[in-house]
C-alpha cells in the first residue's frame, strides 16, 4: 500500500503520518471557520434590523434638536387652528409664519414643543384589543377607552409606541421615542375639537406594564397620562409621562 507520508524525527522516534489525514483535518477546520463567520453575519445583521429603528429616531430627533429653540415662547394662542395650518401627522414640530405651530389635527391631536412630536390622536380605542389598537397606531397616538377627553372631568391616558420592528412597517413606529427627553415644567398641548388645553409635565417614571397604582392617586384625577413601552423596541416596561393643568 502507498501510503503519502511525511516522516519525521521527534523526541528520538521516527513519526510518520499520513498527509490525506491532515489535509482533510485543514478543510475541516476552513470550513467551520467560514461557518463561524457566517453566523457572525447573520447576527450583526439581525442586530442592526433591531437597532436600526432606534438609530433612525434618536437621528431624527438630533437634526430636529436644534429648532426646539424657536418654540420656546411657544402659548395656546400660538397653536394656530387655522385651516390652512394644519400639517400633516406625525411631522416635527416647524414654526408658522406667525411663530406658531400647526397642530396635525384640530379635532384632536397632541402637540409637545420641547421635544417636537405633533401627532393626530384616535379616541376610544380599546388598550385590550391589540389587534385593533396597532392598526390605530400606524396613524397616530391612541386615547385609551373609557378615559376622559379634555376638558372632561377625570383623567386622560394616551399611548402609542417608541419603536416597533423594521419589518412591521409602521411608520409611525417611533413616535413617542423622544418622550425621555422630558423634564418636569415642559409644556404639552391637547388640541380637542379646535380649542386647546395645556398641560405640564410633574413627573416621569418607568413601571411595570401591570403596574397602574399612579392612576389611582387622587392628586393625578385630572391629569394626562402618556404611555410607551421602554426600552425602545422592548416590552419589558412602561415610560408614563404624567402632566396637569398649570391651575390644579
Amino acid at each position: 500500500m502507498l501510503w503519502k507520508s511525511v516522516p519525521y524525527w521527534e523526541n528520538g522516534e521516527l513519526v510518520v503520518y499520513d498527509v490525506r489525514l491532515v489535509r482533510h483535518r485543514q478543510i475541516i477546520n476552513i470550513n467551520h471557520s467560514k461557518a463561524g463567520f457566517l453566523l457572525i453575519a447573520i447576527s450583526l445583521f439581525g442586530l442592526g434590523l433591531f437597532l436600526f429603528p432606534l438609530f433612525r429616531a434618536e437621528l431624527a430627533y438630533r437634526l430636529w434638536h436644534p429648532h426646539q429653540a424657536a418654540f420656546q415662547n411657544l402659548s395656546t394662542n400660538k397653536i394656530q387652528l387655522a385651516a390652512n395650518t394644519i400639517a400633516n401627522h406625525n411631522s416635527y414640530l416647524s414654526p408658522s409664519d406667525t411663530g406658531g405651530v400647526a397642530p396635525a389635527n384640530q379635532d384632536f391631536g397632541l402637540v409637545i414643543p420641547k421635544v417636537g412630536i405633533n401627532s393626530k390622536i384616535l379616541a376610544d380605542v380599546d388598550p385590550n384589543n391589540k389587534a385593533a389598537f396597532e392598526t390605530d397606531l400606524k396613524m397616530g397616538v391612541a386615547q385609551a377607552r373609557g378615559t376622559a377627553l379634555p376638558g372632561q372631568k377625570g383623567f386622560i391616558y394616551l399611548f402609542g409606541h417608541s419603536s416597533d420592528y423594521l419589518w412591521n412597517d409602521n411608520p409611525l413606529a417611533t413616535l413617542l421615542y423622544p418622550l425621555n427627553y422630558l423634564n418636569k415644567g415642559d409644556d404639552i398641548y391637547l388640541v380637542y375639537q379646535k380649542r386647546v388645553y395645556l398641560y405640564r409635565v410633574t413627573d416621569k417614571q418607568i413601571v411595570s406594564p401591570n403596574d397602574f397604582q399612579f392612576l389611582t392617586s387622587s392628586e393625578n384625577s385630572n391629569a394626562l397620562y402618556i404611555q410607551t413601552c421602554w426600552p425602545p423596541n422592548t416590552d419589558w416596561q412602561r415610560l408614563i409621562i404624567t402632566a396637569k393643568p398649570p391651575e390644579a
